[in-house]
């Protein structure tokens, strides 16, 4: 109203016409109607245009650092740099369902590698098994997305894609990425993406990252808690690397599964899950994010969670919580892996 009387005000100054014989005027009321109409219409679509241009601009990062891999018949696969020294692919086959895919790794000197090349066996088995159970719980003929951020050598997310499941690596350590895209080449697999990128609550920094030699997964911010214990004593190597967000991955995952904008993650990114998730408000906005597996949990990162409706349902060290009967997996496992599901 306040832009109607404005526009009144005006055209009775400028015109300088009698108020009483303007005001009642048929077409001076069909005039201002119509004018009233047209501004709201260009108004509505003026703010519609910037909410959507905001959203896109927040869940589409241009700071995305995507390789050019979607599938096993891309012909680009990345070279190796000279950090591996080693490269052994190994197929194991101790999970609860196959189809078992072949693994490249580190070789037999580097910790989580040493799993297959030496043990012939899948790293972290029971959790994986918890988590490809949980997985198939929630899909139907393959339209759930996996986000595996702090993928390493694709422990996790190799064995869902062979799984006929479209997957997002996202790894810092670009070493880690090749190994997957040589995977991805030998096992034949479709719908991957690979993304360099480390994942914070801010966009575009760069960090310097220090990558424990005999420990890849441990690789970490320099100067970091996690980092000084997981690499004490141990060789190392530096690099930096540009941060993105969970919101930045948004349409990345759309472009997987956009009828049903369904997806599992995991987070396992040295001490940043909680930081993480700190900007992830349009992830869960735009995705129905069903299951997700963190390395820890923290007072906030239990809050956030709660709030967006999960529970925890297994951690893996809490036998009360455990509510994943079906699952058959024996022994213990040492590490900390949480699950959240959807209320």
């Amino acid at each position: 109203m306040e832009l109607l009387d404005l526009w009144l005000v005006s055209m009775l100054l400028n015109s300088q016409c009698d108020l009483r014989t303007r005001m009642f005027s048929p077409p001076l009321i069909f005039s201002v109607l119509l004018s009233s109409i047209m501004m709201l219409v260009t108004w509505c679509h003026f703010t519609n245009k910037q909410a959507s241009n905001f959203v896109r601009d927040i869940s589409s990062s241009r700071h995305l650092n995507i390789l050019p891999m979607k599938s096993w018949r891309d012909a680009q696969i990345p070279p190796l740099s000279n950090r591996v020294n080693t490269l052994n692919c190994t197929t194991v086959t101790d999970l609860l369902f196959g189809p078992y895919p072949t693994i490249c790794t580190y070789g037999p000197d580097e910790h989580v590698s040493r799993s297959y090349s030496k043990k012939g066996k899948t790293y972290e088995g029971v959790n994986v098994n918890r988590f490809l159970s949980l997985l198939y719980d929630e899909a139907s003929d393959n339209d759930v997305a996996f986000i595996d951020v702090g993928s390493n050598f694709g422990t996790y997310g190799v064995n869902v894609a062979a799984r006929g499941f479209p997957v997002v690596f996202v790894d810092a350590n670009l070493d880690n990425l090749h190994l997957i895209s040589r995977s991805v080449k030998m096992n034949k697999l479709r719908g991957i993406r690979l993304i360099n990128n480390a994942v914070s609550n801010t966009s575009d920094e760069i960090s310097t990252f220090k990558i424990c030699e005999k420990n890849v997964g441990s690789t970490g911010i320099l100067g970091s808690r996690e980092l000084a214990n997981d690499c004490k004593g141990r060789e190392s190597k530096i690099y930096q690397v540009r941060s993105i967000t969970l919101d930045d991955l948004v349409n990345v995952v759309k472009d997987l599964v956009p009828v049903s904008g369904k997806a599992v993650m995991k987070l396992d990114i040295q001490g940043f899950d909680e930081r993480s998730l700190l900007r992830a408000h349009f992830l869960f906005e735009e995705l129905d994010i069903r299951i997700i597996m963190t390395e820890d949990v923290t007072s906030l990162m239990r809050d956030m969670l709660f709030a967006r409706g999960y529970k925890i349902l297994h951690p893996v060290h809490f036998q009360q919580f455990r509510k994943i009967d079906k699952l058959h997996a024996v022994g213990k496992e040492s590490h900390s892996k949480i699950f959240w599901g959807k209320i």
